[in-house]
């Protein structure tokens, strides 16, 4: 047999002539050759200025965007990038789709909603009607089966009643947590606050009514550093059991609905008041925004939220009562989010060349209490042109769920009886109501 005296080594390391001969000489030119036509992809942490090409990758704190149309020059547009990751429907997703503002907390006499997570029934040393009294309300998670129940009084009973609840407010290490509905004097480290009275909210950072708010330790006397704000609800893991009944698998698809107002103004509408002009003069009335919401026969709701974007208006106008011109800034102000109870009654004003408005019954307008997080939502930005965003408590509960849902965002001020008055309180803005939710294709 012929020896193979191929060079291999050279003092432990690979010869050129070895390592061409292995690997092929075409391909060590290809390797040691630059290329115009080679392109890296990149990762921007910041908004893409072009050039940038397909494949980039652009990460923001809460989205993944992916680059499928290249850009030489010119301004960046968000026409050329697709999400490809979305936290907050990952996280929903991972959260077994609930969320703490829909637990539903009642008014109790301690002002605290209790939660229990064991495998024995809680209530068995509850011997006293005082006692029972004060637990009514509290939450409980079996932690055999996960089932979770809710302590009721019906027809002079206590007891537990299953219900449908985010076991994110249980805690399976201690056993116990709280959810305060008033300021604690003395808490336990993750116990929730549901910020209630304007007081607390100017006490803490960034406060509105009906935030969350968690304590980051344990302590016998209220301290507000103790406490961080739940700025997102989602970030609260759930348990994995969850009792919530949802399975976005087999026949069930995961769906996000999205419902617009309408505007002339590039989606825009006036929000505050106007002048509509008729035969016989001038009536000044309500600008309001609304939104048509009909959901399909076999969809299941989850969640609903709208979000409200408002700009301010830089307003000229004519004072007919003065007949003088005035220029000011508006925006829009106390404003209050309104179901349609009847969306039938109403009235439709209409003048030729000019402007429509409507009418509804006000007995018709039900108020969704707090919708904004607090009793009445008026815009950061008063002047100038920025944007800003609002979104409101978990709509669930308020829409129908046969037929349409009509909803009315209008400022509760009354009607201003001079034309500075009525630009300075109006703004623009319009609304977007995202509702994530499952399907049946084969149901319906």
């Amino acid at each position: 047999m012929g020896v193979n005296y191929d060079p291999k080594y050279d003092t432990d390391q690979v010869t050129f002539g070895y390592l061409k001969k292995v690997l092929g000489e075409d391909n060590i030119k290809a390797a040691n050759t630059k290329s115009d036509d080679i392109q890296f992809c990149k990762n921007y942490g910041s908004t893409p200025i072009p050039p940038y090409n397909i494949g980039d990758t652009w990460t923001t704190s809460t989205k993944v965007y992916n680059c499928i149309r290249a850009r030489k020059m010119g301004s960046f547009s968000i026409d050329d990038w697709v999400v490809v990751y979305d936290k907050e429907t990952n996280t929903a997703l991972s959260n077994s789709l609930q969320f703490l503002s829909s637990v539903d907390l009642e008014e109790s006499q301690d002002n605290k909603i209790e939660t229990f997570y064991m495998e024995n029934n809680p209530s068995e040393n509850w011997s006293t009607k005082e006692e029972k009294d004060s637990h009514l309300g509290d939450y409980y998670q079996n932690s055999q089966d996960f089932k979770t129940y809710k302590y009721v009084l019906k027809d002079g009973e206590y007891k537990w009643e299953e219900v449908k609840v985010t076991t994110i407010i249980f805690n399976a290490s201690t056993t116990h947590k709280n959810i305060f509905l008033k300021r604690p004097s003395e808490y336990e480290e993750g116990d929730i606050w549901r910020v209630n009275n304007v007081d607390d909210v100017a006490l803490l950072k960034d406060a509105e009514l009906g935030d969350f708010f968690k304590a980051t330790k344990k302590n016998q006397l209220f301290t507000e550093t103790d406490w961080e704000k739940i700025t997102n609800e989602l970030s609260l893991k759930g348990n994995i059991y969850s009792s919530a009944g949802i399975q976005v698998s087999g026949d069930n698809l995961l769906a996000n609905l999205q419902y617009t107002s309408t505007g002339l103004y590039n989606g825009y509408s006036l929000l505050g008041f106007n002048k509509y002009f008729t035969v016989t003069g001038t009536v000044k009335n309500y600008s309001d925004i609304a939104i048509d919401i009909d959901l399909p026969d076999n969809f299941k709701v989850i969640s609903a939220y709208l979000s409200l974007y408002h700009t301010p208006v830089y307003w000229s106008y004519y004072n007919e009562n003065s007949q003088a011109t005035g220029e000011n800034w508006g925006y829009s102000r106390n404003l209050k989010l309104y179901k349609i109870k009847n969306e039938n009654n109403f009235k439709l004003f209409m003048a030729f060349a000019n402007e429509y408005r409507y009418e509804f019954n006000k007995s018709d307008m039900e108020e969704i209490v707090n919708a904004f997080k607090s009793t009445s939502y008026t815009p950061t930005n008063q002047s100038g042109t920025s944007i800003v965003r609002k979104d409101t408590i978990n709509l669930k509960s308020y829409l129908n769920e046969v037929g349409k849902t009509k909803l009315i965002i209008r400022s509760s001020n009354n009607v201003p009886s001079n034309d500075a008055d009525i630009t300075k309180q109006t703004g623009m803005a319009r609304a977007i109501v995202n509702i994530l939710g499952y399907i049946n294709p084969k149901e319906g």
